[in-house]
C-alpha cells in the first residue's frame, strides 16, 4: 500500500506484463504530470494489478511526476503514443494538476475515440471536466468533484452529487475518497 509521502517509482517491463494474471487485458492510466491525486492514481493502479490487469502509465512528459501528496511516479509513455487499439481501458486520475489535461487536445480526441469503440473510461475528482469537454457525457449522469460541478452543467452533463456514477461506458468518482470504490465499478466494466 502507498504511504504519504513516500516516494515510488513504477517502472513496468515486459517481464511484469508477462507475470500479470490473466494478462489479456491492458489500462492506461493518464496522469497530470505535476499535482495529480496519488490516491486517485495508487488505489486503481494497485487494484487491477492485483487482479490480472496489464497498467500502463502515461503523461505528457516521461520524467518523474509529482503527486499532490509526495508520490512520485514514472511514466513509460507519453499521451500522444497511446494506442486505442492495443487498450481495454483509460482511467485520469484527478488532483489539481488534472486542470491542465482538460485543454490537452491529443488526449481529448483519445477519449473521443475510446469513447467511440466503447472501451471504459474513469475519470476521478477533477478528470471528469476533461470527459465533459470532450463531449462524451453530454446529457448522461456523472459525477465530479463538486467545486467545479457547473463545468459539467456548462457542457449538458446531468451532475449527480454522489461518489460513483456510472454512465454506459464511463465511470466518474467525485474525490480520492472514492478511490476503492471507483476502481472496483471500473473493474466491473472490464470483464
Amino acid at each position: 500500500m502507498f504511504k504519504r509521502g513516500a516516494t515510488f517509482i513504477f517502472l513496468l517491463s515486459a517481464v511484469l506484463f508477462s507475470c500479470a494474471k490473466g494478462g489479456s487485458k491492458t489500462v492506461a492510466i493518464v496522469i497530470a504530470h505535476n499535482n495529480f491525486r496519488d490516491e486517485e492514481f495508487s488505489v486503481p493502479y494497485n487494484y487491477l494489478l492485483k487482479h490480472g490487469i496489464n497498467v500502463v502509465i502515461a503523461s505528457s512528459d516521461t520524467t518523474i511526476a509529482k503527486g499532490m501528496l509526495g508520490m512520485e511516479v514514472k511514466p513509460q509513455m507519453f499521451i500522444k503514443d497511446l494506442v486505442v487499439d492495443s487498450l481495454n481501458g483509460l482511467i485520469i486520475p484527478g488532483g489539481s494538476g488534472a486542470t491542465v489535461l482538460w485543454e490537452d487536445t491529443v488526449l481529448i480526441n483519445l477519449v473521443k475515440e475510446f469513447y467511440k469503440r466503447d472501451i471504459p473510461i474513469g475519470a476521478l475528482c477533477l478528470s471528469p471536466v476533461l470527459l465533459a469537454k470532450a463531449g462524451i457525457l453530454k446529457n448522461k449522469r456523472a459525477t465530479v468533484f463538486p467545486s467545479v460541478s457547473y463545468i459539467l452543467k456548462e457542457y449538458r452533463v446531468f451532475y449527480i452529487d454522489t461518489s460513483v456514477v456510472v454512465s454506459d461506458n464511463i465511470v466518474t468518482a467525485s474525490g480520492p475518497q472514492y478511490a476503492y470504490k471507483f476502481a472496483k465499478t471500473f473493474f466491473k466494466l472490464l470483464k
